[in-house]
């Protein structure tokens, strides 16, 4: 699953995040596309933010085919996440089952991190886990794209 961090980009947002930031997220990732910055994209499976990504994702797809998106489940990939997202899942290759689910988002989204270049997110406050991974990518040379409501 290891591939080029050129060209792809992750999401991070907090998981109550404001419904109407769908228009600028959806502008956001048009914007990567249509210069050619970003191609791959990785969003976790939690909370609005990951929901509103996802969705541009979908829908963005079907005007720009070439571009690829995956959801990164922290927990067990099962036949319901299978039957909900389809081709569009990434599960880790060196994920163990055998992570404690305490950490298993924080490992998710460590992979995810390691996997991007790029980072488009929502940050309202300054603390949990969403503005904990931005600053982790961060200190790791992603480029951030904080979007405000």
């Amino acid at each position: 699953m290891e591939q080029s961090k050129e060209k792809t980009c992750c999401f991070f947002g907090h998981r109550d995040s404001p419904f109407r930031l769908r228009e600028q997220l959806k502008l956001a990732v048009r914007v990567m596309i249509v210069t050619g910055v970003a191609e791959r994209f990785y969003v976790g499976n939690h909370g609005n933010f990951d929901k509103m990504a996802y969705g541009v994702l979908c829908e963005l797809q079907k005007e720009y085919p070439h571009i690829r998106y995956y959801v990164v489940p922290a927990y067990a990939l099962n036949d319901r996440m299978r039957t909900i997202y389809g081709d569009h899942v990434a599960y880790p290759d060196d994920r163990t089952e055998e992570i404690d689910p305490k950490f298993a988002i924080y490992d998710r989204n460590d992979w995810i991190i390691r996997q991007s270049r790029y980072v488009i997110c929502y940050l309202a406050r300054s603390y949990g886990g969403a503005s904990h991974f931005v600053r982790k990518a961060e200190k790791n040379g992603l480029i951030v794209l904080n979007l405000k409501c």
